[in-house]
């Protein structure tokens, strides 16, 4: 068993952690984006990313039938839009 940590090391230690700031430049949460798999037609959600990170291609599973499939993700009017391809497309 290890000692006990001295009081006093605590509080240094806890000098050195800086504080999380709001800059601005942290990414919102990523909304969800319905999807439909081009395998077997059913329609679920997937993480959107931010305007900033696309145009981006992102490998998924279809979280209905597993099958593997390609998001393509791009920017139209300042929203991002997707749509899922086949990898045999």
């Amino acid at each position: 068993m290890c000692p006990p940590v001295p009081h006093w090391l605590m509080q240094v230690h806890a000098a050195r952690i800086p504080e999380k700031r709001n800059t601005g430049h942290e990414h919102p949460s990523k909304r969800p984006m319905e999807v439909t798999c081009p395998t077997c037609f059913e329609t679920f959600d997937v993480p959107e990313p931010h305007v900033s990170e696309v145009p981006c291609t992102v490998d998924y599973d279809c979280e209905v039938c597993c099958r593997p499939m390609s998001i393509e993700f791009w920017e139209e009017d300042g929203e991002v839009v997707g749509h899922a391809v086949g990898l045999a497309e």
